[in-house]
């Protein structure tokens, strides 16, 4: 029987029971991860697709929609998975793929597509999603689920090829594809993944409609320029501007190999559903800005820009965000100062000081030729004066 003190503790004596404690995780200080230059081993380059596409590396495949981007990745993924020479007649490394999109249908859009390209379907794998630990099906994202995806190339290590589509749409919602330091967080881990084990990445990407002031095409990878700078190579699917049903695939970047004449031409056939890529040159010389029309010199390129950046606001401003993420966002996309400016005054953009710091505001009216009207980034709020910013 056991007695009660009057505080309601056990009349036992202290120290007869103690309580069990967990055991505290150490927490360690950062640390700076150094090698000697003299410990690192010289490596080869070993391409996927000779001059163009790097094993062990990150690599991007960008154009406008509708130009070919997911048909150029389908037909990578049918010849690494048969081994089925490349195009200019390169070797390809025969081996499996990993496949993830979430722009296309894998039953109705992409496996009829593989079929149409003599894709060996065994050796293709669709990343369809992730489960969690009570069983349930979700999204995956690069910065949650990258562990995931290294564990099943590690138990299949006859991978060669992963294949995002579109890269920006594996990133989690705690990532802002618009800040150099959040698209690193995604960037640094992938290229660890794909130098460890070997495979080509391939990201495909949408084009922003900014134009680059004179700078290289790639500076239009939609998303922080942290993106396209992680890649070693970046090709750009454009139009042909001499045949409109051709289409032409050019370096926008590449630091590994010359680039100079690889550009290739492709058009696209089949039945409807099961469209494949029929190459056609395979040594194409066309620098790409001229290939996309990139002018902008004179008057006419301000007034581009001016637009660009009412664009980039109205479609990364709907909801406030901090002032210093929004700033160098411009900045990636090679926006000025100066034209910012205007183009916050003309959407009405106000700003607000938080503890956290400063926050843009998406103004909810916008004057357009002297027109007000509700501005597309925020619905109209009828208890707020419109104001013109002409």
């Amino acid at each position: 029987m056991i007695n009660h003190n009057g505080n309601g503790t056990s009349g036992q004596s202290a120290g007869t029971h103690r309580a069990k404690t967990t055991p505290k995780t150490e927490k360690r200080p950062p640390a700076l991860i150094v090698r000697r230059a003299a410990e690192v081993e010289e490596e080869q380059l070993v391409w996927l697709w000779d001059q163009r596409f790097l094993l062990g590396h990150l690599n991007l495949l960008a154009g406008d929609p509708g130009l070919g981007k997911s048909l150029i990745a389908v037909d990578m993924a049918a010849r690494v998975s048969t081994g089925r020479a490349w195009p200019d007649g390169s070797p390809c490394p025969e081996g499996e793929v990993l496949y993830a999109t979430t722009e296309d249908h894998f039953g109705a859009v992409v496996r009829p597509r593989l079929t149409a390209a003599g894709a060996d379907a065994a050796k293709v794998h669709f990343i369809e999603g992730v489960t969690d630990v009570r069983g349930e099906e979700g999204a995956v994202f690069l910065d949650e689920h990258l562990s995931l995806i290294d564990a099943f190339a590690e138990s299949h290590p006859e991978v060669r090829l992963l294949i995002l589509d579109t890269l920006q749409s594996f990133c989690g919602s705690e990532t802002n594809t618009n800040n150099n330091a959040s698209a690193r967080r995604i960037m640094t881990p992938l290229k660890r993944f794909a130098e460890q084990r070997k495979i080509a990445v391939v990201a495909l990407e949408h084009l922003t409609k900014a134009p680059t002031a004179g700078r290289t095409p790639f500076y239009r990878v939609q998303g922080s320029i942290a993106f396209a700078g992680a890649a070693r190579a970046v090709w750009m699917v454009c139009r042909d501007p001499a045949d409109e049903n051709r289409r032409i695939v050019q370096a926008g970047k590449c630091n590994l190999s010359p680039a100079q004449g690889l550009g290739l031409s492709f058009t696209v056939s089949g039945e409807v559903g099961r469209p494949f890529i029929e190459w056609g040159d395979c040594n194409i010389s066309t620098p790409i800005a001229e290939l996309m029309g990139e002018q902008q010199t004179g008057g006419d390129g301000d007034r581009g820009q001016f637009e660009a950046v009412v664009d980039w606001l109205q479609r990364n401003l709907q909801s406030p965000q901090p002032a210093v993420e929004m700033q160098a966002g411009a900045k990636a996309e090679g926006f000025s100062a100066a034209t910012l400016r205007r183009a916050k005054a003309h959407l009405g953009v106000s700003s607000r000081k938080t503890g956290e710091g400063w926050l843009w505001i998406p103004g909810p009216f916008v004057s357009i030729s002297g027109t007000i009207i509700a501005n597309p980034m925020q619905p109209a709020d009828t208890g707020q004066d419109a104001h013109s910013f002409d």
